[in-house]
């Protein structure tokens, strides 16, 4: 559904299917009704959480525009505190904490 992958480590099939189910329900009706201001940083190259739900969450948040502070960066991974671009994703949720009055 989302492009799930294990990176490679074996995923029991239970747990698999729990997962995508749970995806499924959060997808159908709980993003959608979310109106809660987020701000969401996602590196374009983490295999572990593909940036697919980030794009869904823009799309279907009910949260106003306003609200929201997201950020894609090209080429980064999971941990974006340990990446390249720390120094940036540490500022960008400082500056977004600090602008919300």
């Amino acid at each position: 559904w989302m492009g799930l992958s294990a990176g490679g480590s074996k995923f029991c099939l239970g747990m698999a299917v729990g997962l995508l189910h749970a995806l499924e329900e959060v997808g159908k009706s709980a993003i959608p009704r979310l109106m809660v201001p987020f701000c969401v940083q996602h590196g374009t190259a983490d295999w572990g959480v593909p940036i697919e739900g980030t794009n869904f969450l823009i799309d279907h948040a009910a949260t106003p525009e306003a609200d929201r502070a997201v950020r894609k960066i090209e080429g980064a991974y999971h941990n974006l505190l340990l990446d390249d671009c720390k120094e940036e994703t540490a500022n960008f949720m400082v500056d977004w904490i600090n602008s919300r009055d």
